[in-house]
C-alpha cells in the first residue's frame, strides 16, 4: 500500500508498526483524510457535489 502523499508525519506512527507493516484501521483513517482535505482543496471534486436541490412533497412517502 502506498504511504507518501497520504500519510502525514503526525500519522506515521500509528499507521506503521515496530517491523513497518501497514495497520489497516490508521491506514484507511488517513486515506479518508486525505481525501477529505483534496476536497477541500479543490484538487479533486464530486460531480454534482455543489447541487442543491429540494423535494416537493409528492415525492415523499405519505404517512401511513
Amino acid at each position: 500500500m502506498p504511504t507518501d502523499g497520504v500519510v502525514r508525519k503526525d500519522w506515521r506512527e500509528a499507521v506503521v508498526d515496530d517491523q513497518g507493516r501497514i495497520e489497516r484501521i490508521p491506514y484507511e483513517l488517513c486515506v479518508l483524510a486525505a481525501l477529505r482535505d483534496a476536497v477541500r482543496r479543490r484538487e479533486i471534486y464530486v460531480q454534482g457535489a455543489t447541487r442543491r436541490t429540494t423535494c416537493p412533497a409528492t415525492s415523499r412517502p405519505s404517512a401511513p
